[in-house]
This record gives C-alpha cells, sequence and structure tokens, in this order.
C-alpha cells in the first residue's frame, strides 16, 4: 500500500513560488505584464536584453506553427505579427521548458514531455482553426498546448519520488497518472499546472484549459480553448499508445487495434462532426507534427 502524502494548499502554492531556473529577464516580464497598462515598448525592452530568450522567441514565431509569410527579425517585428500577449506568454513559456529537470525518472522523461507538449500545441491550432477561429489568438493556442502538462515539471522538481510512485502505480493498478498523482498528493499535475498559470497572470480561459486537459467539465461557459486542448491531448496520448503498441507487435505485424475510449462528447459541440471525421480532415498533419519536433 503507498503512502499518501497529501499537502496543503500552502505547500502547494510554495511549490509554485519556488518553480526554479527563470532568469531575472523573465520575473521583470511577469511583473512588467501584471500591469493592465503595459507597453509593447516595455516588454520589448525587457527580451532584448536576453539574447537566449529573444533566440527562443524568434525561433519559434518563424516556425512552420505560425505559417507568416516573412521572416521575423526582432521582438518588436514579433509583437506587430503575432500580437503583444502571444509574445509574452511564449516567452514565459519557452523560459518553463527551458527549466525542466536535466536527469529522466520513472515518472518524468524530459524528452518525451517536450515532444508530447509541442505535439499538443500543434493539435491545439489544428482544432481550433477548425473552428473558424485565428489570428492573433494562434500564439496562445500554441502556448496552451505547450504548458498543459506544466504542473508535471513542477512535480519533478519538487516531488520527484511522488512522480515516480504515480507512475508506477498507474501501470500496477491500470489507471491514468492523474489519478494516482491524486491518490498520492491529493492534486493532480494539470490542477498545480493551472495554479502557475494563475500565478503568471495567463487569462482565464488558458488556465481553465490547462486545468480540465483530462477531465473537461461540461459548461456552456466553456471556453473553446479549454475543449481545443483537451482533444489536443486526447489525440496524441492516443497517437503515442498506438505507437507503442505497434512497436511491441513488431515492424512485420499488421497495425494493432488498441482499447482507447472516446474523448467526452460535449467538447465536440463546436465542429458537427465525430471525432475520426474531424481529425480526418487534418490533412498535412504528419508533415507539420515533424517539422515542430524540430523546436524542442
Amino acid at each position: 500500500m503507498m503512502r499518501r502524502m497529501s499537502r496543503t494548499k500552502e505547500e502547494l502554492l510554495n511549490m509554485v513560488d519556488r518553480m526554479p531556473a527563470f532568469p531575472a529577464s523573465v520575473h521583470r516580464i511577469i511583473k512588467l505584464t501584471s500591469d493592465v497598462n503595459c507597453q509593447a515598448r516595455d516588454l520589448v525592452r525587457v527580451i532584448d536584453t536576453d539574447p537566449v530568450l529573444t533566440m527562443r522567441i524568434l525561433r519559434v514565431a518563424n516556425s512552420a506553427y505560425f505559417g507568416l509569410q516573412m521572416n521575423i527579425v526582432s521582438v518588436q517585428h514579433a509583437v506587430v505579427y503575432i500580437g503583444l500577449n502571444s509574445v509574452k506568454h511564449l516567452a514565459l513559456a519557452t523560459a518553463a521548458i527551458g527549466s525542466l529537470p536535466k536527469i529522466s525518472t520513472d515518472g518524468f522523461n524530459a524528452d518525451d514531455f517536450l515532444r508530447h507538449s509541442l505535439t499538443v500545441g500543434v493539435l491545439t491550432r489544428r482544432f481550433r482553426k477548425r473552428m473558424g477561429i485565428g489570428g492573433q489568438k494562434e500564439g496562445d493556442e500554441f502556448v496552451a498546448g505547450l504548458l498543459h502538462d506544466i504542473g508535471k515539471v513542477l512535480f519533478a522538481h519538487f516531488e520527484p519520488e511522488a512522480l515516480n510512485a504515480a507512475a508506477r502505480q498507474g501501470k500496477t493498478d491500470g489507471i491514468p497518472v492523474y489519478l494516482a498523482e491524486r491518490r498520492l498528493l491529493g492534486v493532480d499535475h494539470a490542477e498545480m499546472g493551472s495554479m502557475l498559470a494563475e500565478h503568471w497572470g495567463f487569462p482565464d480561459n488558458l488556465c481553465q484549459a490547462i486545468r480540465e486537459h483530462h477531465e473537461p467539465i461540461e459548461s456552456d461557459d466553456a471556453p473553446p480553448l479549454r475543449d481545443c486542448v483537451y482533444l489536443a491531448n486526447y489525440l496524441a496520448e492516443r497517437r503515442a499508445a498506438q505507437a507503442e503498441a505497434a512497436e511491441l507487435a513488431g515492424p512485420d505485424a499488421p497495425a494493432p487495434l488498441i482499447d482507447w475510449p472516446p474523448p467526452v462528447a460535449f467538447t465536440l459541440r463546436h465542429f458537427n462532426l465525430g471525432f475520426e471525421e474531424l481529425i480526418a480532415q487534418f490533412h498535412g498533419l504528419e508533415e507539420e507534427l515533424e517539422r515542430v519536433q524540430a523546436l524542442g
């Protein structure tokens, strides 16, 4: 029997406050953008002082993900074409991903984490565009996908033994890891990630998308971004399970069928299509996923 290690609210908030490895420039960005009167020139000035952060933002802005027809050569240029909020969120997201623990464990593999996060970012954009919603909010979609599992980074830093135990218990009991996290810690990585996003001052719809990416709550007021992140994570996990089953079966075996429950029906209400019909319309998806992996 695994000992329960539930954490108090204060202990959980302390984890959020102690999120490590952020350079001084990112702390200044958090402070600066918490002011509703934040000016774009002030944000650009802060980012420009950090060449690593600048490089990461320009790399993402120029990726196939955004599909811009011009080359983004400066942070100011990025603000113009993908928006102030998107640049802010990309700064925080790339800094958070940069803080990944370097040592992989049973419960956390940094390379797998980054591949999954990038995949969910691409898929979130696909679902959102299929709703007919795009434009300057697309950066937020990518960040929502990139950060949906950021609570795992907190656990990897501060609760690595519990994260390892949750991974083992998930396999032993045949339950999702996030349920095992709740048993051991009283909270899962989705809730922790949402707390971190709120701490950073992210908008409510993005925080909700992170919090409910495993178990969406049915509501007429639920933001479309929540449903897109949930469906993107669902599809990414199903694809990974299918690939793992195929690898175990061997190269000469027929593609195995996996027993995977359907997505929550109400998250498809925006599309007027069944899930399989919907993803069949994602033309060129494999090529896009291959390109975005280069961002890691």
